[in-house]
């Protein structure tokens, strides 16, 4: 009984957890999309637990913090690959 117990609680989180990720897919998606026109190199945007929220830049492999971009793009209208570079961490 107990044992049942714990696998129906185990397979309960499992659908959460699959059910969050799914929601946070999403949203990245979303804001990927958003930025696809201001960002002018290939790009991810993804969380990195020690720097939180971070674009990707495929080419370089150097990631910026997606605040920094985000006030970036608010103050020139667009990133470019070498103003990336100069908000990596």
């Amino acid at each position: 009984m107990r044992i049942y117990l714990n696998v129906m609680v185990t397979n309960r989180m499992m659908k959460k957890l699959e059910s969050y990720k799914s929601k946070y897919d999403s949203v990245i998606g979303e804001v990927e999309s958003s930025l696809s026109d201001k960002i002018l190199f290939d790009f991810s945007v993804f969380y990195q637990p020690s720097d939180g929220f971070v674009v990707l830049n495929y080419d370089t492999s150097a990631n910026a913090p997606l605040n920094s971009c985000l006030d970036w793009i608010r103050s020139n209208g667009e990133l470019s690959e070498s103003d990336h570079e100069g908000l990596s961490l």
